[in-house]
């Protein structure tokens, strides 16, 4: 997913007053820290309150839910009825509003598992307006969901060729291109985008999982532990550096990783398909799937990778696989790909 939209001159003309406001959201709502992201649906609820017809603000308060959940911040079930009533009283106002449409596509996506149904909608948007990146975005993360990496990796460069300071887009292109086997490619592309962003959190994640996958673990883990103190211990983060350890053959301090998600599961919402990720790495092939299984129950979509995640790798060759992707209705993908 990114965090860039294209901004496209609507039918409608809000109040000025309310279109000031929600500029202020979608500076919070773009810098993407949980906190930020909240600030952001606050101005943009303000900005309703001044104009109830601003389609544009309801759209932007879905999809600002809509991200609190794939960035991690909070469950799924904790947003999916406000994101999705926001997106439906956006096209209550305007029926044939793109980013509307393409909000109801990523919920049906992410959220509900319909993939055709998000297909649908996605290209229901397009047929609107070809340039919707909400949309866009959507088709290009749904061709990963199901397995299609060379296609997905084309449409993110195409997304990049329209959008191109688009800083989220740019690092799950590098961490597609990663997952295909082209570490050399993606580790440019990483470090060019770490010269415009300096220390992003996520781009050092992935450079460091570049280095990771050929085997040279110091370079990988230091870059990953580098992650992790600009990111505040962000737990995806957190489960990668216990996996790279697991993988290195550094048990003790995989489990210490592991121990520590635990306690922080108390109080902070940690996601299953984390712990599954884990156990994976440790070699506990039971437990793993056991969290996957969680992950599934929960609707946590971080598994929705499954297909391309190199963090389960070891698990694909395991019958329990091959259940698990069919109760989430990715099998038929799976064959498509074989």
């Amino acid at each position: 997913m990114g965090d860039e939209s294209t901004e496209l001159e609507k039918k409608y003309s809000p109040k000025i007053e309310a279109y000031n406001i929600y500029l202020k959201g979608r500076y919070f709502y773009t810098k993407m820290t949980k906190e930020d992201v909240l600030k952001g649906i606050s101005y943009f609820e303000k900005a309703i309150k001044i104009d109830p017809n601003y389609a544009q603000a309801y759209a932007n308060i879905s999809m600002a839910y809509i991200h609190l959940s794939a960035y991690w911040f909070i469950a799924t079930e904790e947003v999916n009825d406000k994101a999705k009533n926001a997106a439906e009283k956006a096209l209550q106002l305007e029926p044939n509003f793109d980013e509307g449409l393409g909000c109801i596509g990523f919920i049906k996506l992410l959220f509900e598992w319909d993939f055709e149904g998000a297909k649908y909608e996605f290209q229901k948007a397009i047929n609107l307006q070809p340039s919707c990146f909400v949309a866009q975005n959507g088709l290009a993360f749904l061709t990963v969901i199901t397995g299609r990496l060379d296609e997905a990796i084309k449409k993110y460069k195409n997304l990049l060729t329209h959008n191109p300071l688009a800083v989220n887009i740019s690092n799950n292109l590098s961490a597609f291109i990663l997952r295909a086997g082209r570490y050399k490619e993606a580790r440019e592309g990483l470090l060019s985008l770490l010269d415009l962003v300096p220390n992003h959190p996520y781009s050092l994640w992935i450079l460091g999982q570049t280095y990771v996958l050929e085997s040279e673990f110091d370079k990988g883990i230091s870059l990953i532990k580098k992650a992790l103190e600009y990111s505040n211990n962000f737990s995806p983060i957190t489960a990668a550096l216990g996996w790279v350890y697991a993988r290195q053959g550094r048990i003790r301090q995989a489990k210490e990783v592991l121990n520590d998600l635990i306690k922080r599961s108390e109080y902070e919402y940690i996601r299953p398909f984390l712990f599954g990720k884990l156990y994976a790495g440790l070699g506990d092939k039971d437990k793993a799937f056991e969290w996957l299984e969680k992950a599934v129950d929960e609707k946590d979509h971080a598994i929705l990778q499954i297909l391309t995640d190199e963090s389960v790798d070891n698990l694909r060759s395991d019958p329990r696989y091959i259940q698990l992707l069919k109760k989430m209705d990715l099998y038929k993908y799976y064959k498509q790909n074989a």
